[in-house]
């Protein structure tokens, strides 16, 4: 760049452990949107809704994985809706982040693993060309 400062992309990601209840485990590296207020708070409300899932599916018996799917679309589009902001910008932003955290989930290779939490998150910060810091949630 030609000006006395120069710009360092930040990257931030959240690396995320999944384990279901067959053993089969899943570490995810989920970009995080650039104007994320508190990847901590993301990294807790995605473990607790997984745990409510979890026990919710496990109450119930005869829900699907398409059940599951379809909750969770009506529960995003209500969430949707009670922001503050047009209609196309809010499903604009809800397909993005979607379509980017499906990708990421798609990429993360499976193992089978035993672990004390289901789930957990890490916070990543990649800085280009720096070594990146992980702050454990």
């Amino acid at each position: 760049m030609n000006s006395r400062f120069e710009r360092i992309a930040i990257v931030k990601k959240l690396l995320y452990s999944a384990l279901t209840s067959g053993g089969q485990a899943y570490d995810i590296e989920f970009p995080l949107h650039p104007q994320t207020h508190s990847p901590e708070a993301v990294s807790e409300m995605t473990t607790r809704l997984l745990e409510t899932l979890t026990a919710q599916v496990q109450a119930q018996k005869h829900s699907s994985d398409g059940d599951i799917l379809q909750a969770l679309a009506m529960t995003l589009a209500v969430r949707a809706r009670m922001v503050d902001a047009p209609p196309g910008s809010t499903l604009a932003l809800a397909w993005d982040l979607v379509e980017k955290a499906h990708h990421a989930a798609q990429q993360a290779a499976s193992y089978q693993a035993a672990r004390a939490r289901r789930f957990h998150g890490l916070i990543c910060e990649r800085n280009l060309g720096a070594p990146d810091r992980l702050t454990p949630r």
